[in-house]
């Protein structure tokens, strides 16, 4: 049986200065051989680009993915050639499946590791600029990398067929599925048993570069089933709204630990707008809002990029964002990532939509702390207000 999997980690351009900060700030959640494996690369965006991915992991530490399959840990990584994280090695890189013909790979896949501390699989591959201009007609995946565009990736694997984890039946095809896996997939039943498909003795053949991942609108069931206040606060509808006076869409309503969010544009869409240039538009890789009802520096309501699927537990990070006037970067205001696993996660995402001339810095805290620093004035207007932190970043963030 044929499947694919989507990931919703974005690919790394590995660069010299990104092999630099690679290994710099992410050695403590990258396993030891990736970071040795990034010191020996040359890349020459001439000829050829090296992307750093995190791919997936086990069912039985990150449960099923969105589809109901699962893997098993002893049969992902397991040490052989017939099965599991190596086969990614005879894997072809493509873009959106179109994997008939292994010669038209835009590359090939160097490296395939299990990452002891966070129980992933994560791979390096070698991007052909050449094969990319040859056979990549249609997405622009090595100019789109050199660009700093956000690329997702969807595996292919072949089962030999699904186990259902209730029952126990094993399916060679889908017309083979048993009752709970046609009409009761990704539910959890009364005693406690989540109703998936377990997929043993996987082999990985297709590595693809695709613009809209397959089951990208899953998510927002996955929020709903998870999280029991967004369904009050979910709105599908647009609304209307005013940010410093100007009306403006919000195309859905959320929550993030009880933080309301109000998102302008959602993940996979584009986000319009004018600059002395004219008129731009960027393509969001996760959701895009802000927190109603706050003022931050720039005298508007604080903006957010939100992660969907956010990681419920994951630190608030501020990214203070710059601006040049008169040839000289100055504070601009700050951003707020919400649900992203690290610091190292939260700055390339925001890089990968604004840019290195408008980093000027990145700090963290737990969302208790970030809570914590929300206190009531006593005020006719009861304001609201997050005193500085280590720096005056968050100093004229209010909530009224």
């Amino acid at each position: 049986m044929e499947k694919y999997l989507d990931t919703y980690e974005p690919a790394v351009l590995l660069d010299k200065n990104g092999i630099e900060k690679t290994a710099e700030e992410k050695k403590d959640k990258v396993d030891k051989k990736v970071l040795d494996v990034i010191k020996t690369l040359r890349p020459d965006k001439d000829k050829h680009l090296y992307v750093h991915k995190v791919i997936m992991g086990d069912g039985e530490r990150w449960g099923s993915n969105a589809n109901g399959d699962v893997f098993p840990e002893d049969d992902l990584y397991a040490d052989s050639k017939k099965h599991g994280y190596k086969t990614f090695l005879d894997a072809g890189i493509f873009t959106s499946h179109k994997n008939r013909d292994k010669s038209k790979s835009l590359g090939r896949l160097i490296f395939s590791v299990v990452n002891p501390i966070m129980k992933r699989i994560e791979l390096i591959e070698e991007v052909s600029r050449e094969k990319c201009k040859e056979h990549d007609r249609d997405f622009g995946v090595y100019d789109s990398l050199l660009d700093g565009v956000s690329l997702f990736s969807s595996m292919g694997a072949r089962v030999p067929y699904d186990i259902c984890s209730i029952c126990g039946n094993r399916a060679p095809t889908r017309a083979s599925y048993c009752e709970h896996l046609l009409h009761k997939m990704n539910q959890i039943l009364p005693d406690g048993r989540l109703v998936c498909a377990l997929n043993p003795r996987p082999v990985f053949f297709d590595d693809s570069y695709v613009k809209n991942p397959a089951f990208r609108p899953a998510f927002t069931l996955n929020i709903i089933k998870i999280d029991a206040d967004i369904p009050k606060l979910l709105s599908k509808t647009a609304e209307e709204s005013t940010k410093k006076g100007k009306p403006i869409k919000v195309s859905m309503k959320t929550s993030y630990n009880g933080l309301p969010i109000s998102i302008e544009v959602r993940s996979g869409d584009y986000r319009h707008g004018y600059a002395r240039g004219g008129k731009w538009k960027k393509k969001m890789f996760c959701h895009y809002g802000f927190i109603p009802n706050t003022e931050g520096h720039d005298n508007e309501e604080v903006d957010v990029y939100l992660k969907p699927e956010a990681n419920k537990s994951a630190n608030v990070y501020i990214v203070k964002q710059m601006k040049t006037v008169d040839g000289q970067k100055e504070f601009d205001e700050e951003k707020v990532m919400i649900g992203f696993d690290s610091k190292h996660h939260a700055k390339s995402v925001y890089l990968q939509h604004m840019g290195e001339k408008y980093f000027g810095g990145i700090e963290g805290m737990s969302l208790d702390e970030f809570k914590n620093h929300i206190k009531r004035e006593k005020t006719s207007e009861m304001v609201k207000r997050i005193p500085a932190i280590s720096s005056p970043l968050l100093s004229k963030i209010k909530f009224q």
